[in-house]
């Protein structure tokens, strides 16, 4: 629905085979060590900057990626640099 409020579009890929032996297997073995690992920063490295980027990038040609909850809606107003556009409030009301 958002895709299509923004006239672009969407693409689905799932990373489960990189999540498990890049993040969660070394997250495991780390507790087995007697490490409390995050495994945030493994998933941001290896996931999400790591094959979701060069997926991205080169089998969609993307020039450009955001993300979960380290995008940030912003729009340019003369008045007001915090403006959200109309068709995002309406999106947030109807949540």
């Amino acid at each position: 629905r958002v895709c299509d409020t923004l006239g672009i579009e969407l693409h689905r890929a799932s990373f489960a085979a990189e999540y498990w032996t890049g993040v969660f297997d070394p997250f495991v073995q780390a507790i087995a060590d007697g490490r409390m690992p995050n495994p945030d920063v493994g998933c941001n490295s290896i996931i999400k900057f790591g094959a979701m980027k060069e997926y991205a990038l080169n089998r969609l040609g993307a020039e450009t990626i955001a993300t979960g909850h380290y995008a940030r809606l912003w729009h340019r107003c003369d008045d007001n640099d915090n403006h959200i556009p109309s068709y995002v409030e309406e999106m947030i009301a109807d949540a």
